[in-house]
């Protein structure tokens, strides 16, 4: 279902909604100018993601601003450095851990290196290039400003740091198989429910035990948001809906601190302005300490998002009725579902030809 062969499948499958035909990708397009500058129409009124309203001129300003970086760096009038990545972020498949420890003492001895800026810059490649050329398109740029609350040389690093991650990792071919261990720890799913405006509705559960590899927890991430920005694409919506469950949450089972930033990177660097709404739910007395911990790593565009319910109106499907019919909840929270995720469910909607719908 992920599989791709071209940029443009790959666009098309997971990267954005095609929600007019301005947005399809066409292979034979020059990629010295990104889709978002060939499609471009200066009379056309820009609309905020998922919003009926429109860009300010401020914001409409700040959009042709990084659309116009993003062609100078296809045109490499800007040259294209790389960023230093997680090892384990660009193995997205079960790694060697052998291998991966060698990486990763490599990793951290650059990272922490008092002289890097003296060490050898590595640049995009051509496939960098291409892919950025046909992923850079109006929503794409649209969300890049608005995820990174209008801060126009984060989304510019963001969107460049965004492909490197995507071709490097090969995000794109990812299958259910390659990421069995992280599925089956169960703590991150979605059994494709969709809310009232169609956005997938994604469980987030802290476990009794958590993982011994705190890293299963960002894979386990990836493969639930890639199916959920694919899933939204067929709705015309462009976010997700997250519940997330963390009656367990303890100073035991706190991820990582590492992890914490791995994941709200991960949200508002590869996938901003992709988050609807998240409900945190059934919160102890020990996540105020937590709030504290990831609070300062979100923007403030994503935190105007999240919503905390007390402990027991976390039960009662009152909290959710505006946004979730009762028929498409979990009964932990009120609904009328008694959901069972399974790995070996997973698999069989990836191979159903009308799985992921």
């Amino acid at each position: 279902v992920f599989e791709t062969n071209t940029v443009s499948e790959t666009m098309a499958a997971l990267g954005q909604p095609n929600d007019n035909a301005s947005e399809e990708k066409k292979d034979n397009e020059s990629s010295d100018t990104c889709i978002a500058t060939q499609n471009y129409d200066g009379k056309k009124k820009l609309k905020y993601i998922e919003k009926d309203t429109f860009l300010s001129n401020e914001h409409t300003k700040m959009y042709n601003e990084l659309r116009l970086y993003v062609d100078n760096v296809l045109q490499k009038k800007i040259k294209w450095e790389l960023s230093i990545l997680p090892p384990k972020l660009l193995a997205l498949v079960e790694a060697n851990p052998s291998n991966m420890e060698q990486k990763e003492a490599a990793y951290n001895k650059q990272k922490n290196s008092k002289n890097a800026q003296s060490l050898p810059k590595e640049y995009a490649t051509e496939s960098m290039y291409q892919y950025l050329s046909k992923y850079a398109t109006e929503a794409t740029l649209i969300r890049s400003i608005t995820g990174s609350d209008y801060r126009l040389e984060i989304a510019k690093g963001a969107i460049l740091e965004t492909v490197q991650w995507r071709v490097s990792s090969k995000v794109d071919e990812i299958k259910p198989d390659v990421f069995e261990k992280s599925i089956r720890t169960k703590v991150i799913y979605s059994m494709n429910q969709r809310d009232k405006k169609g956005h997938l509705i994604c469980y987030f559960k802290v476990l009794e035990t958590p993982p011994d590899d705190p890293w299963m927890i960002v894979r386990a991430a990836i493969w639930t948001i890639e199916k959920g920005v694919r899933m939204a694409n067929q709705k015309g919506v462009y976010q997700i809906m997250w519940l997330l469950d963390i009656e367990h949450l303890k100073y035991a089972t706190v991820p990582p601190l590492q992890i914490l930033k791995e994941i709200a990177h991960l949200l508002q660097y590869y996938y901003p302005e992709r988050l609807y709404k998240a409900y945190i739910l059934y919160s102890p007395w020990v996540f105020r300490m937590v709030w504290k911990m990831i609070s300062g790593l979100l923007t403030e565009n994503t935190k105007s998002k999240i919503i905390v319910p007390g402990w027991y109106e976390s039960a009662k499907y009152e909290t959710f009725q505006e946004n979730i019919d009762k028929n498409c909840l979990d009964k932990r929270f009120g609904g009328d579902l008694d959901l069972k995720y399974t790995y070996e469910w997973e698999i069989e909607q990836y191979n159903a030809e009308d799985g992921y719908k």
